[in-house]
């Protein structure tokens, strides 16, 4: 999962799901520590690395003048959906499909088909084979990628500035054209069931206890689930919520008016009025995984905000406040207030997890487990204090300067993720300039603001490992 704005969607995971490879990892939301990739993605790498025979194809390669990146341009389809992009004058492009359509919007009927979908990326349409679609973009170096969280999926491709035309068609026609094959569903199972059994439990049961219904639906596939979804559940599903009005055009290092030209062919996509029901926050929720062993994890989570909420840019800064990894690969343990107060009894992670139209911020703890009990108290007393307004300007601006160093750290990938999500909402994109200003505009007051919002919500904590000695929510 690249992070919207300045946090990545869901914390890091041992586990994945891919198109072709199984090794996937769950895109987070995560702030600046956990930043790396964690979403969902479906990949299919496509190199050009040998000899390729068509003549245009054989023209001498030259030296590419230095970028220049010009204005971010929007505009719109008749339906509605708008493309938004960025030309960068590279000798590479990228676009992207971008629809809001996760597992926040199944159902007891259809639960784990938007796992089915992401993991169905690039496989057959109703126009061509998977294996044409392999062999078409490998021929022109286009690269494919899907990527997803709980509430949208994004499509990309990667390609030569000479293949913009077959890159946006291959694109389009796999985004709005999936045949969902019956036996291509079925040789999915086995990547699914690699996630399934691969990911581990605590941000899904972070997730069910905060919010229940909706974003607390599960991210993967349940184990019974596997081997149950049909091409009817996912062709009806496509057709709910592949809809224009949760769909989103972007490029990167492409001309808008050559963009717009290329992208008219989804004008046919239609409109729909569904509407996702509002999140709720609930929290108060506690589940201890007493699956013994020599490791302790732990996950202690608040209410946060939404990607587009105000104060978004405020608790990205509070994560880190409470917790951040090391400046220096071997510096031990950082100086964020959790980390201080562990040294090297534990480690723990901030986050901000950031969707829609809600938000999750806090701590993830690592241990022994004779350290268990003691690492969890710790945390959660420095927790407590932050939380209740503790905060000083050196804490503040020990976190401006962790994340604004890593919203400046962007490449050409992570720009397109995030002009994607942006426009999928319907929010005007900020670019890495624009959102580093932002970081520093926060005050003090703003932070204490959201830690008085965070410290408001009832906790979730979940915990696993050997819980002998591991104190209750109650006991914290």
């Amino acid at each position: 999962q690249t992070a919207r704005g300045s946090s990545a969607r869901d914390p890091p995971t041992a586990a994945g799901s891919s198109a072709i490879n199984p090794a996937m990892a769950m895109t987070a939301r995560l702030t600046a520590p956990m930043r790396a990739a964690v979403r969902a993605s479906a990949s299919r790498h496509y190199a050009a690395q040998t000899a390729l025979t068509e003549p245009s194809l054989n023209a001498p390669v030259t030296d590419p003048k230095p970028a220049t990146v010009g204005p971010v341009q929007s505009g719109k389809l008749s339906n509605g959906i708008p493309v938004v992009s960025q030309d960068n004058s590279a000798v590479v492009g990228s676009i992207a499909i971008a629809v809001r359509a996760g597992s926040r919007q199944e159902t007891a009927s259809n639960a784990g088909v938007a796992h089915y979908l992401r993991s169905m990326a690039f496989q057959s349409t109703k126009k061509r084979t998977a294996l044409a679609i392999t062999r078409d973009s490998e021929a022109r170096g286009i690269e494919l990628q899907a990527e997803g969280d709980r509430e949208l999926i994004v499509y990309s491709a990667t390609f030569p500035k000479e293949a913009f035309d077959e890159a946006v068609a291959t694109l389009a026609d796999c985004v709005t054209g999936q045949a969902f094959q019956p036996w291509e569903i079925r040789d999915r199972d086995s990547v699914v069931e690699l996630d399934v059994h691969g990911h581990e439990g605590l941000l899904e049961e972070l997730h069910r206890g905060a919010f229940r219904s909706q974003l607390g639906r599960p991210y993967y596939c349940r184990p019974g689930r596997l081997g149950a979804i049909s091409r009817e559940d996912l062709t009806k599903f496509v057709d709910n919520y592949f809809t224009a009005d949760r769909m989103a055009v972007v490029g990167y290092g492409v001309e808008q008016g050559k963009l717009l030209a290329a992208v008219k062919g989804l004008e046919g996509v239609k409109a729909s009025s569904a509407a996702d029901a509002k999140t709720k926050y609930f929290g108060g929720a506690e589940v201890r995984l007493d699956v013994g062993g020599k490791d302790f994890e732990a996950v202690l989570g608040f209410q946060g905000a939404g990607e587009v909420d105000k104060d978004a840019a405020a608790f990205d800064l509070l994560s880190l406040i409470l917790s951040s990894s090391p400046a220096l690969k071997w510096a031990g343990h950082s100086h964020a207030r959790v980390n201080s107060a562990l040294k090297n009894t534990g480690s723990a992670s901030g986050f901000s997890l950031q969707y829609s139209d809600a938000g999750l911020v806090g701590v993830r703890l690592y241990a022994q487990a004779p350290q268990a009990g003691k690492v969890l108290s710790s945390a959660a007393a420095v927790v407590k204090q932050v939380l209740a307004g503790d905060i000083t300007e050196a804490d503040l601006a020990r976190a401006k300067n962790t994340l604004g160093v890593s919203t400046l750290e962007f490449t050409a990938s992570s720009v397109l993720s995030s002009m994607a999500e942006r426009a999928v909402l319907r929010a005007p994109y900020a670019t890495p300039n624009d959102r580093f200003a932002a970081i520093q505009a926060v005050t003090l007051a703003d932070v204490k603001e959201a830690a008085k919002k965070a410290g408001a919500s009832k906790p979730v904590l979940v915990v696993a490992g050997e819980l002998d000695n591991v104190p209750y929510l109650d006991q914290l």
